[in-house]
């Protein structure tokens, strides 16, 4: 599913580059003229992601509240902000790169549930994705290193000849 993006703007500073990039990120995107005016209507539109250039930022804040409960995974002492595109553990910020992301959503959405390579291929590329199967050992060796700071607990299981589960031992 993509993820859909409302850019509103009142300063046409960047819009142009930040469309292309959200673009050649697989979003689809939708630009609003006059922030004012559209703030009222917005609360009936779906938008995964609301970028906004206001001259009123509490008028922002009238319309965006806080995530709603299924945009937040918890496991352990991790957590996901799927709104904000946030992970920390145990309050660390952890950086993902977008497959990592996804990959760990997945496993999130999940716990203790061992998935195969091709399981973990279908969530980060799609199903009938002509990605290697191999390719998963590499992301989750990324994941890995970005999730664990020293003295961390590796949470990432890997289960020989099944796969990988999220597990706190």
């Amino acid at each position: 599913m993509q993820r859909r993006v409302l850019l509103m703007m009142d300063e046409d500073l960047a819009v142009a580059p930040l469309r292309r990039s959200l673009e050649r990120d697989g979003f689809i995107v939708r630009e609003a003229p006059d922030c004012e005016r559209t703030l009222a209507g917005i609360a009936g539109d779906a938008a995964d992601l609301l970028m906004v250039s206001a001259p009123r930022p509490s008028a922002v804040s009238e319309v965006v509240g806080p995530p709603a409960h299924d945009e937040l995974l918890h496991f352990a002492d991790v957590s996901m902000d799927l709104a904000a595109y946030r992970v920390t553990r145990g309050g660390r910020e952890v950086h993902l790169g977008p497959t990592e992301f996804k990959l760990l959503r997945f496993l999130l959405q999940h716990p203790r549930k061992v998935f195969s390579r091709g399981d973990l291929l279908g969530a980060a590329w799609g199903n009938g994705a002509s990605v290697d199967r191999r390719t998963i050992d590499v992301y989750i060796r990324r994941l890995r290193s970005a999730l664990n700071g020293p003295g961390d607990t590796d949470i990432v299981r890997t289960v020989r000849s099944a796969g990988y589960a999220l597990d706190d031992f």
